[in-house]
C-alpha cells in the first residue's frame, strides 16, 4: 500500500511539473513541490497542492482517480463608475456571472480604487453573492475609503465566500462621503 502512494505522489509530481513547463510559469524543483503535497487523515488521498508561487494547486479526486490543476488566483476587475462621475449610495445593478471554470474558488480578496477622493467622511464598498434568488453579504467588513484613493479587504465571510457556476456578484456602495469621490473600480481576487 505504501508503495502505491509513492508512485501516485511521483506521478502527480512528474504532472505538476510538466503543466509548470506547459504554462511558462518560472521552473519548479521536485523538491519544491514535495514540500506543498499534503495527504487527507487516512493518507489515502492528496487533497492540495500549492507552489510557493502560488501559480496553481491540484487536487487528486479519489473517487473518480484524477488530478485537476487549475490556476490558484484568478482576478476580476470591475469598472463601475467612470472617472468623471461621482459614487452614489445602492445596490450593485451590474453582475460578474461566474463561470463553470471558476466553480468551486473562493474569494480571497476584494480592492476598491478611485479616480478622485471623496471629502469628509469615507465610503464603504460591499461585494455581494447572488444564488439562486438569495443574496449574501461577501465582506464581513466592508471596504472603507477614507482619505485614500484604494483601500482592500480579506476580510471575508467564511459562510459566503465560495463560487458556484452562476452565481452573481455585485458591487454595492453603502455609504459614500459628503462630497463624494469619482471613478470606481473594484478588482476581486479568487483562489
Amino acid at each position: 500500500m505504501k508503495r502505491l502512494y509513492i508512485l501516485l505522489i511521483l506521478a502527480i509530481v512528474l504532472a505538476i511539473v510538466r503543466a509548470v513547463y506547459v504554462w511558462a510559469q518560472p521552473p519548479l524543483t521536485i523538491q519544491d513541490v514535495l514540500n506543498q503535497v499534503r495527504v487527507d487523515s487516512n493518507g489515502a488521498a492528496i487533497s492540495v497542492i500549492e507552489t510557493s508561487q502560488d501559480a496553481f494547486n491540484a487536487v487528486y479526486d479519489a473517487t473518480n482517480q484524477a488530478l485537476r490543476i487549475r490556476a490558484a488566483n484568478k482576478a476580476v476587475c470591475l469598472a463601475l463608475v467612470e472617472s468623471s462621475d461621482s459614487i452614489a449610495v445602492g445596490d450593485g445593478t451590474i453582475a460578474f456571472a461566474v463561470p463553470a471554470e471558476m466553480n468551486g474558488l473562493y474569494l480571497y480578496s476584494a480592492l476598491a480604487a478611485v479616480h478622485t477622493k471623496g471629502v469628509t467622511g469615507s465610503t464603504t464598498i460591499q461585494v455581494r453573492r447572488r444564488r439562486a434568488g438569495s443574496d449574501a453579504d461577501m465582506l464581513t467588513t466592508p471596504i472603507t475609503l477614507g482619505d485614500v484613493f484604494s483601500a482592500s479587504s480579506t476580510d471575508v465571510t467564511a459562510a459566503n465566500k465560495d463560487l458556484a457556476t452562476g452565481d452573481l456578484i455585485y458591487v454595492d456602495v453603502d455609504t459614500i462621503h459628503t462630497t463624494a469621490p469619482k471613478g470606481l473600480s473594484v478588482t476581486l481576487t479568487f483562489k
